[in-house]
């Protein structure tokens, strides 16, 4: 356990710290398509699709949008751990950390509710998915909902190595 802890967990290694984020970012994906797999499967189970088939194609709609949701929930997830924790929490400046988080809060809910319009609902319509053409603003919430989860498991991670 303790060659875990310093080969893998806290190392520096160039090599270690990406198999890290590597194994991060697949738990993450996995999560979040189970997570939200359920809820177009039970679309399909309503539509007469057989269970099986459902849950299949529910499971593979769900792991679309986790894959392209990705970038906004690393773009979320790295501003906070690497800029905002180092520059602003560590240092003690919270009122700071507090305007930072929300202008990256912000910024993030932007970019997941672009990526919804214009990569995710495009991408779902190809795969013969149903698209959720949601307003932007049900957009921006909507895009988030995962990033928020992510980012606050890996500052939690992040928090814990660092003190």
């Amino acid at each position: 356990m303790q060659r875990l802890n310093s080969e893998f967990v806290f190392s520096n290694q160039p090599r270690q710290r990406l198999a890290r984020h590597g194994l991060f970012w697949l738990i993450w994906t996995l999560f979040f398509t189970i997570t939200y797999s359920f809820l177009p499967a039970n679309h399909l189970l309503r539509q007469g699709v057989p269970w099986p088939v459902a849950f299949l194609k529910g499971f593979s709609m769900a792991a679309l949008d986790a894959l392209l949701f990705m970038p906004a929930h690393m773009l979320f997830t790295y501003s906070i751990i690497y800029w905002l924790m180092p520059r602003f929490l560590f240092r003690g400046r919270y009122g700071w950390a507090v305007v930072a988080l929300i202008a990256i809060v912000l910024g993030t809910a932007v970019c997941s509710a672009l990526l919804s319009i214009y990569v995710v609902d495009p991408a779902r319509i190809c795969v013969g998915a149903p698209a959720v053409r949601n307003s932007f603003v049900a957009a921006m919430m909507g895009g988030m909902r995962g990033g928020t989860t992510i980012g606050g498991f890996a500052a939690a991670i992040r928090l814990v190595k660092v003190w």
